[in-house]
């Protein structure tokens, strides 16, 4: 028969035949039979019971229970009142024992004890027509105490109370009735039907009927052994135990059983043999029904156990759909069904029927979720294979809601039925069977299925699996992660892609047959699938380095930003989330490199998404994790250059990321706007980011917004700084901070935003200069380095300076661009060299204390010896001169700093100053005089802005072009500068450099007979004289001395700065040599006369009154100039040289060189 109505749904002519929809729908009811396949079916009829032997005592000592599954058909009768059907009725021939019989919906339970006279209770259950039910009557038995009676329907416990329900009768019981009374009488039969029929002599426990209802209506065996049914118990049903609480009765006193020790099971022999008697619909013969008990049990019946089926009770037996579908082929005989979907329905408009696919599919899902056997046949011929691609092949618009509800409702029961073939199916929908893995790869994970369906069956499916499907504990165990992470990340990148993949990441995008949905739902369905693989990756254990390797290919290959956006934030939210799994697999799987990749992203979205994702994994590494990243290939350099790659400035955003990676204070959202202050704990965790920040604004686009990020950052640098103490340590530490730090001002400001931004700059020196020397061990050397640096920067902004103004004037003069030849010969040579600066320096004067000016020329410096330009002379080291004295290591003061160097602020001076005015006192009190040379200071001829002048009278600008004249008539004629003591006047003398030579013979004569003077130096910062000596033959040993001066220098200036003077503390006492202290003052005096020319002599030192005396002659004769003699051969070898510069030096007390000590 079920064979004819499949056939009668085959095409014919192409089309489907006309009934074919509503058969489907009878074909539906059928799984839906929840009864037995078996059972006794009671007319309601006079006379039609079942009828059971006498027994000779009734088993009450442990108590009893009768149980089975009955259903009730609806009563026809008008007087509902009057009929009273009975379920049971156990009686002796004096009317006294036990019965169970419906009035109206409820169960009434009697227990007579005297004829006439009984208990009864009334069940508080309502029991409803043409519906299957599993009863349970329990009587517990106390001795002591009063007895129990329960009623449990469907394994749950209905209705409870205590009652004496014992008999106590010798009598048999011989009416005993199995839907009627001993009348027989029409009011008082079952009408209805009725499975298996037991009768046990114990008092069952609630466990133990719970675990009996699990085995369904069709079960008929005698519990001996767990494998007579098909479905399967967990194992709480199995080897259900408990102690003889309220849910059984206390066993009485035996050999070695106890009160809590009883044990009651199922399958473990001891429910079997309780068994008192046990009717099964199949075993029956004619009308006679067999006892189905084991034959071992205890025997209650006088006679023969077998019972009787009076009139028209009969045992009917029916075959399900299940077991007829295996008979005529199995479930595959319905696949065909699938291919016809794209019929019509009607030839005569040629219209489909959608809804054909969804009943059937729907028919094919009830009969597996009812049936072991089609669960069976459905691993065996690979089901969901055949039916995914049979539904690729037809229309999309048969893939409705309805289909998919019944996928996923097959997918829940799998999910939470525990029979036997459960877990192999549910290997065959997810991943994880033999045969065909799973549903995942075929239908439910099946993006070539599902893409080309209506938006909200895509959202409704992918919805479920991130929300509802994971979330039962259960599938755990049995997913397979790494797969289906790869096949989820395999859909996101084919078929749910934002933008085609094709142009950019050279994929191959599927998915383009059919209509797609639109892009927001597109972005809805990929929130999903992200949301899934997100929980996916955290059961269990944590990540696995292959899951997160898949997500990072993913990154790696695709170009397009609209479809990385949301797979990056995913990212971060595991990194934020669960760093203990995240951090050591993105470590093992190199994932910097993805976000250095990302980093190169059009997109600032993506750019900054990358910098959160690098600021996660860093702020939870180790240190030593840190460094091992970051470090060997100096990525912080690289983080700076890829950043630049698209953006032309560092915006507010980027810095906002930047310096959460800085502090590791970092959050999942992207500030726009100005990041709070940092806080007083905050500590700079990753601190090359200062760097990188720093090198981001040096070579970013100078704009407005720039200016802004920048003071922000100084601001946040000056606030990190000075409410931690590490943070002022941490800077110190980094290589070269001064570098970038004083990048950040301007040496030049040109507006006031500009002027603050430099203040910043020099407020943070100020604070970390102050630490080191206040906190740090070895602080000094940070000024030295910063004293350094900062001279380079100032320097070379100034020679940019200067070349703009020399280009500039380039560009007024240039003649290449004149086309006129006669014109062009007008004009002299273009250059960029600034002679034009040089040729017209202007005329320096030299003012003495009376206000008498005397002219002095300028002349071109003379070269650089080699080893003053490549030989590093150690300080307060000079070269004898063979055969002469050693010569006086002479102090060279060095000039004010420059006003660029004020950022050293107020405080730098101070500890200067207290250094300085310690130093004087100590030479103060030394005996001797120790004169030393730290170094020799270069005056610049070639400066870019003008020289200061004095304002001059009419005279001197007369002698002045006298002077030029000469000059232009002679450019060999050098200038010397002759010092004489008469009237504190300065006179310059010119003379001829070939009179040089003439004068050297008369000035070492003159020079020996003078006596030992000692020099006295004299600072001055801003007007600095040069000095060359000269020594002409190496022979000869002769030395001649030029003095230039390139500004004015007023005699009044000279005294104060002479009481101003500075002594550096390199050139104290404990930093010179023991040859150097050894030297007698005198002695070095007269070997420095000795190797000056006549025309210039060397003022004396005066200490007292005697001393002027006796030099009260020459001093008139001689000009007071302080001369610094400096060789420039090293220490071992002894070559004389060209020297160029020579600075003033400074005058010491004699106590130095008194004691060599």
């Amino acid at each position: 028969e079920l064979k004819l109505l499949f056939g009668t749904m085959k095409a014919v002519n192409g089309k489907w035949p006309r009934h074919s929809t509503k058969l489907l729908n009878v074909l539906r009811q059928m799984p839906q039979r929840n009864g037995p396949d078996v059972f006794f079916s009671f007319p309601g009829k006079k006379g039609s019971a079942m009828v059971l032997p006498p027994l000779a005592r009734w088993p009450y000592e442990n108590g009893f229970t009768f149980t089975t599954w009955f259903r009730l058909d609806p009563i026809n009768s008008v007087n509902i009142e009057r009929e009273k059907p009975y379920l049971y009725c156990f009686k002796t021939s004096k009317g006294i024992g036990y019965s169970a019989h419906f009035v109206g919906n409820c169960l009434v339970l009697t227990s007579m004890k005297i004829k006439g006279k009984g208990f009864q209770h009334c069940v508080k259950y309502e029991f409803q027509p043409r519906k299957w039910y599993m009863i349970a009557i329990v009587y517990i038995y106390n001795r002591w105490t009063k007895s129990e009676i329960k009623c449990l329907v469907n394994g749950q416990l209905a209705s409870s109370t205590e009652m004496a329900w014992f008999v106590s009768t010798n009598d048999p019981f011989d009416k005993c009735y199995i839907g009627a009374t001993p009348e027989l009488d029409e009011e008082r039969v079952f009408c209805g039907q009725m499975s298996a029929i037991y009768l046990f002599s114990e008092a069952l426990s609630t466990h133990q009927i719970c675990a009996m209802h699990r085995l369904g209506p069709g079960y008929k065996c005698q519990f001996r052994f767990d494998n007579e049914c098909h479905l399967s118990l967990p194992d709480n049903h199995k080897r259900v135990s408990g102690p003889g609480t309220g849910d059984g009765p206390s066993p009485g006193p035996g050999p070695g059983m106890s009160l809590h020790a009883a044990k009651t099971v199922l399958y473990d022999g001891k429910l079997s043999s309780a068994i008192v008697f046990m009717y099964n619909p199949v075993a029956t013969d004619s009308q006679l029904c067999l006892q189905s008990a084991p034959k071992g049990n205890t025997s209650y019946f006088v006679h023969t156990p077998h019972a009787l089926m009076l009139q028209d009770v009969k045992a009917v037996i029916t075959h399900s759909i299940h077991s007829t579908l295996n008979s005529i082929g199995g479930i595959q005989v319905l696949f065909p069904l699938f291919s016809q979907l794209d019929l019509p329905y009607d030839s005569m408009d040629g219209r489909r029927d959608p809804t054909l696919c969804s009943k059937l599919l729907g028919f094919i899902c009830e009969l597996v979720e009812s049936s072991a056997t089609v669960q069976q046949h459905m691993i065996q011929n690979r089901g969901f294979l055949v039916i995914s691609f049979m539904l690729q092949r037809s229309s999309r618009e048969h893939l409705t809601l309805e289909v998919l509800g019944s996928f996923l409702g097959l997918t829940k029961y799998l999910v939470t039925c525990l029979n036997s073939n459960s877990e192999l199916l549910l290997k065959q929908l997810f991943c994880f069977s033999f045969l065909t893995w799973q549903l995942l790869d075929h239908v439910l994970f099946n993006p070539a299925l599902w893409i080309y369906t209506p938006a909200a069956v895509q959202t409704r499916l992918y919805s479920y699996l991130a929300t509802e499907f994971l979330a039962d504990t259960q599938i755990y165990s049995t997913v397979r992660r790494v797969s289906t992470v790869l096949q989820t990340v395999h859909t996101l990148k084919y078929y749910y892609w934002v933008v085609n993949p094709r142009a950019k990441s050279g994929i191959t995008p599927k998915g383009l047959d059919g209509p797609r949905p639109a892009q927001k739902d597109i972005l809805g369905v990929r929130a999903y699938i992200l949301l899934f693989l997100k929980q996916l990756m955290m059961v269990g254990q944590g990540v696995k380095e292959d899951e997160l390797q898949s997500i990072l290919n993913y990154l790696s290959t695709v170009r397009e930003d609209e479809n990385l956006h949301d797979v990056v934030q995913t990212l971060i939210g595991l990194m934020s989330d669960h760093p203990a799994a995240m951090v050591p697999a993105f470590d093992m799987k190199h994932g910097v490199r993805t976000v250095f990749k990302l980093l190169a992203s059009e997109s600032q979205l993506i750019r900054l998404q990358a910098l959160k994702l690098l600021g996660f994994f860093l702020s939870r590494s180790t240190h030593k994790r840190k460094y091992d990243v970051m470090s060997p290939h100096n990525l912080y350099t690289l983080l700076a250059e890829r950043l630049l790659l698209n953006e032309e400035t560092l915006t507010l955003p980027t810095y906002n990321v930047l310096y959460e990676i800085m502090t590791e204070h970092i959050s999942q959202q992207i500030l726009y706007t100005r990041h709070p202050e940092p806080e007083s704990h905050f500590r700079l965790e990753n601190p090359m980011i200062l760097k990188v920040v720093a090198t981001l604004i040096r070579q970013s686009k100078q704009t407005e917004q720039l200016l802004e990020v920048k003071k922000l950052f100084l601001s946040d640098m000056t606030l990190l700084c000075n409410n931690n103490r590490e943070n002022r340590r941490t800077v110190l530490q980094m290589s070269v901070w001064q570098e970038w730090l004083i990048a950040m001002a301007y040496i030049h400001p040109k507006s006031s935003e500009e002027q603050k931004t430099s203040d910043m700059v020099y407020s943070l020196f100020r604070m970390l200069l102050h630490h080191a020397i206040k906190h740090e061990y070895g602080g000094w050397r940070v000024w030295v380095d910063t004293l350094a640096i900062v001279h380079s920067k100032v320097s070379y902004e100034e020679f940019k300076l200067q070349f703009a103004q020399m280009y500039e004037h380039y560009e007024r003069q240039r003649s290449d661009n004149i086309t006129d030849p006669a014109l062009r010969q007008q004009r002299p040579i273009s250059t960029i060299s600034g002679w034009e600066h040089q040729a017209s320096r202007p005329i320096l004067t030299y003012q003495n204390t009376n206000g008498e000016k005397e002219e002095i020329t300028l002349r071109e410096p003379e070269p650089l010896c080699s080893c003053e330009r490549d030989t590093e002379t150690p300080e307060m080291s000079v070269s004898p001169i063979p055969g002469e004295q050693p010569p006086a290591v002479v102090e060279s003061s060095v000039p004010a700093a420059s006003p660029a160097l004020s950022i050293l602020g107020s405080e730098t001076a101070q500890s200067v100053g207290s250094l300085q005015n310690g130093l004087e006192e100590e030479e103060e009190e030394e005996d001797t005089l120790v004169v030393t040379h730290t170094g020799v200071i270069i005056t610049e001829l070639f400066t870019e802005e003008p020289v200061r002048q004095v304002p001059k009278t009419e005279a001197d600008l007369e002698s002045a072009e006298t002077v030029e004249e000469d000059k232009e008539e002679d450019f060999r004629e050098v200038e010397e500068v002759v010092e004489r003591e008469e009237e504190g006047k300065v006179i310059i003398e010119k003379k001829e450099v070939e009179e040089d030579n003439k004068d050297e013979e008369e000035v070492k004569n003159d020079e020996k007979d003078d006596e030992s003077t000692v020099i006295s130096a004299t600072e001055i910062p801003l007007p600095v004289v040069n000095v060359a000596d000269e020594i002409s033959d190496s022979d000869e040993r002769t030395l001649s001395v030029e003095i230039e001066s390139s500004e004015v220098v007023l005699q009044s200036d000279v005294s104060k700065l002479i009481e101003r003077e500075i002594v550096d503390s390199d050139t104290s006492e404990a930093y010179l040599t023991p040859t150097e202290r050894e030297n007698d003052p005198v002695v070095i005096s007269q070997s420095i006369s000795d190797k000056l020319p006549e025309s210039v002599h060397l003022p004396e030192t005066r200490e007292s009154g005697e001393d002027d005396q006796e030099h009260g002659d020459s001093s008139s004769d001689r000009a007071e100039l302080p001369v610094v003699s400096e060789s420039c051969s090293n220490e071992t070898e002894e070559q004389s040289c060209d020297i160029t510069n020579v600075s003033p030096v400074s005058e010491h007390s004699e106590q130095e060189s008194k004691d060599p000590s």
